[in-house]
């Protein structure tokens, strides 16, 4: 149990990633699993280091020889969510998720991301939708049956986006969100920048999480602005 992690791929798998370690006698604190692959966080490696329990970030994993990255058994994955099943095509059928997401791993985070669609927008949009829209709308309306909502992964949403006419675009954006890039930091950012604290550059410098692109750009008043933005 000394000097081990596990890599967090979802809330629910954090949840479960916490348990685990409670059930090994670890002393978790308020720690929940929030920070996770999911979450496009850089702190989602959970475990003990050094007697320490905490979640790590990547760079102080790899490139380690003292620390080893385990897994949870099977029933870490809730195949009753979304987010479940993708996480577990991911790890036991690795061809089947690189056809998933195109084989292009810039594609993972918009299949992990997911919008919910309330049944009457659903209905709303399939009132103005094209025959060929009409017809996929009602595939998609087969899922969640015992819900109000159903859930599309962000690049569904994107392409229904593309597909949308000048008259359409309206009643779309009504019920669902178009991925612009932006990174929401509402609730602080999630560990995407920090004080560099190894090599040349340590205590002088920030890291940036190479998940994003940034820009500097200045706001309306003239400050300086730093922005992560999605890669594309």
């Amino acid at each position: 149990m000394e000097n081990q992690v596990i890599k967090v791929l979802t809330p629910e798998h954090g949840e479960k990633v916490i348990e685990y370690w409670k059930s090994k006698g670890v002393d978790t604190d308020n720690y929940s699993g929030e920070c996770c692959e999911r979450g496009e966080d850089i702190h989602i490696y959970y475990g003990v280091i050094n007697g320490v329990f905490n979640n790590y970030r990547m760079e102080q994993i790899f490139g380690s020889d003292t620390v080893e990255i385990i897994e949870l058994p099977e029933e870490e994955f809730d195949m009753t969510t979304n987010e479940g099943r993708l996480a577990y095509i991911k790890k036991h059928y690795p061809n089947t998720w690189a056809k998933i997401i195109k084989e292009d791993p810039k594609q993972e985070e918009k299949v992990m991301e997911t919008q919910k669609l309330s049944r009457q927008g659903l209905k709303e949009i399939h009132s103005v939708a094209c025959s060929n829209w009409k017809g996929k709308l009602q595939g998609m309306g087969i899922r969640n049956p015992l819900e109000d909502y159903i859930e599309l992964t962000q690049e569904e949403v994107d392409n229904m986006f593309k597909a949308c006419t000048e008259n359409q675009l309206p009643i779309v954006s009504k019920y669902l969100k178009q991925d612009d890039g932006s990174v929401d930091l509402s609730n602080g950012d999630n560990g995407l920048i920090a004080v560099r604290l190894d090599y040349e550059y340590a205590n002088k410098s920030f890291w940036l999480s190479p998940s994003y692109d940034w820009d500097i750009k200045e706001d309306s008043f003239g400050y300086k602005c730093l922005i992560p933005t999605k890669k594309k």
